[in-house]
């Protein structure tokens, strides 16, 4: 818990410079800053997952695993030896202790008939 209250004041005190920055029209510094802002408390959350045995997991290009993945966004391919690969990965799939916790969401192919003309 001490880890999430340590997260939220230094993202305030990050936000507070960040306000400064935008108030004295230093844009060119203000927006590396918030990239900056973003990528600390993404690290900071993968810390706090690795804390608590969270493990995240991706398996891009490998055959679509309905037990760990969802399928979030269909990729129309006319090659059926493509059919349920994973063409990327969205977001990682998390798991504690080999349980499941939150499955990987992905892009994955799925076959598509060439239509027939029409005559």
């Amino acid at each position: 818990m001490i880890q999430i209250i340590r997260l939220k004041d230094g993202l305030e005190k990050n936000i507070r410079t960040f306000n400064e920055l935008l108030s004295k029209e230093d844009v060119a510094k203000a927006l590396p800053f918030a990239q900056d802002i973003l990528n600390g408390v993404c690290a900071e959350y993968a810390d706090i997952l690795e804390y608590y045995d969270v493990m995240p997991y991706k398996a891009e290009g490998s055959k679509f695993n309905p037990l760990k993945q969802t399928v979030v966004k269909p990729v129309p391919t006319t090659d059926e030896s493509l059919f349920k690969i994973v063409s990327e990965s969205l977001s990682y799939g998390y798991e504690r202790n080999g349980r499941i916790i939150s499955k990987e969401r992905v892009a994955a192919y799925v076959v598509e008939k060439p239509t027939e003309p029409e005559v």
